[in-house]
């Protein structure tokens, strides 16, 4: 892959969690990479299941899982 493609998805990724909250879907992505945790506030809101769906297919885009 080369480094432009890399850029793309980089881009791709953080434009999508700007849609639904950075920190909270980043949480998100974390967890579904197997890196558990909470890495938002905790008097955040919890991550809407569209959300999790869009981050899921993305991450899938991009090719990290």
């Amino acid at each position: 892959v080369g480094m432009r493609k890399c850029l793309d998805n980089i881009l791709l990724l953080r434009d999508t969690m700007l849609k639904f909250g950075l920190i909270r879907c980043f949480t998100h992505c974390m967890n579904i990479i197997g890196i558990e945790g909470n890495f938002h506030r905790d008097y955040a809101t919890p991550t809407a299941e569209e959300a999790k769906g869009v981050m899921l297919e993305t991450l899938k885009q991009i090719g990290e899982i």
